[in-house]
């Protein structure tokens, strides 16, 4: 659980990183009501790829566990293709980022994903809380080329899952750390544009991800993450956007700063996604085996036959 997390909330949260010079320190950005953007995905991981489109907006303003916050939505879909089968995902769900630092104070998020295996249907369901106390400030404003950062927080986390047998929901507080490095600026080519960007090195336990924030988009412009053993395991590259640039130092009323929270948000799809692949591995092989290698099974008798009615057999 507590690896899924720490990760979880890494990425959602490094997604809005927003600089405001691409050669000056990159400052606390301002972001306003209406502003979105559309993301390509791609992840692949233990014989499944997810290939999809998130959008993300800024919703407004309001209150979190004692906290002024900004409130930014997430919603995705796509497919879903492995061997055995094929499918759909969706996703959908917001973040509170405390607006006076752009610190993490809650996420909430679901996702579904629907596949088919033979004649038989899967579906895997996830819902996830997380509250951070204190708020987890993952940015160190101004950051510059060369700042390195630690992020430090305790998460008390509802975990829900439903597929096939599995139907549990968990509680737990933990710790998580996240060490960021800004190594350089690059120019990035996405289907979005060209842009200026930052590149933010992540490292955790489970691995280490790569995110470009650039000015001209208020917004991350790529995102790569590795696992432990370095395998790309996800990307994601701007699609298209709509944003109001402005600058400021956050918590004025007029719109608000909401840096890192795309990036906390799918990071925490990362890991939700990979634990239910996990399930979804689990339940692709059960299918398979009843179909190879095995005697048929018995036939049925239909339900409203009583079975001491029944002939003996011959």
């Amino acid at each position: 659980m507590r690896w899924r997390s720490i990760t979880l909330f890494a990425a959602f949260s490094l997604m809005l990183s927003v600089p405001m010079f691409v050669f000056a320190d990159m400052d606390q950005p301002t972001l306003h009501v209406g502003d979105n953007w559309t993301y390509d995905l791609s992840m692949f991981q233990l014989g499944l790829e997810f290939t999809g489109e998130m959008i993300t907006e800024m919703e407004g303003q309001t209150s979190s566990h004692g906290h002024t916050v900004y409130i930014l939505s997430l919603d995705g879909s796509g497919t879903v293709e492995s061997a055995e089968g094929s499918g759909s995902f969706e996703m959908w769900g917001h973040e509170h980022m405390r607006t006076s630092d752009l610190a993490d104070v809650e996420l909430n998020m679901s996702l579904r994903i629907d596949l088919t295996v033979g004649e038989s249907e899967i579906t895997t369901w996830v819902y996830t809380e997380q509250v951070y106390d204190p708020p987890n400030n993952r940015w160190d404003f101004p950051i510059a080329v060369g700042d390195e950062w630690i992020s430090i927080s305790e998460v008390t986390e509802t975990f829900t899952m439903r597929s096939l047998q599995f139907d549990e929901t968990t509680e737990d507080t933990y710790t998580t750390q996240m060490n960021y490095t800004c190594e350089s600026i690059e120019t990035l080519n996405v289907p979005a544009g060209s842009f200026s960007s930052y590149k933010i090195k992540e490292e955790m336990e489970e691995g280490y991800g790569y995110w470009y924030v650039s000015p001209d988009v208020g917004l991350i412009v790529k995102m790569e993450s590795y696992n432990e053993t370095e395998e790309l395991i996800m990307t994601y590259e701007l699609k298209s956007y709509s944003y109001t640039p402005g600058n400021g130092n956050g918590g004025n009323g007029d719109g608000g700063t909401d840096e890192g929270i795309v990036g906390l948000l799918m990071d925490n799809i990362l890991w939700i996604i990979i634990i239910i692949v996990i399930v979804v591995v689990i339940a692709v092989a059960g299918v398979a085996m009843s179909r190879r290698g095995r005697l048929p099974p018995e036939e049925e008798v239909p339900e409203d036959i009583d079975e001491s009615e029944q002939p003996p057999p011959e």
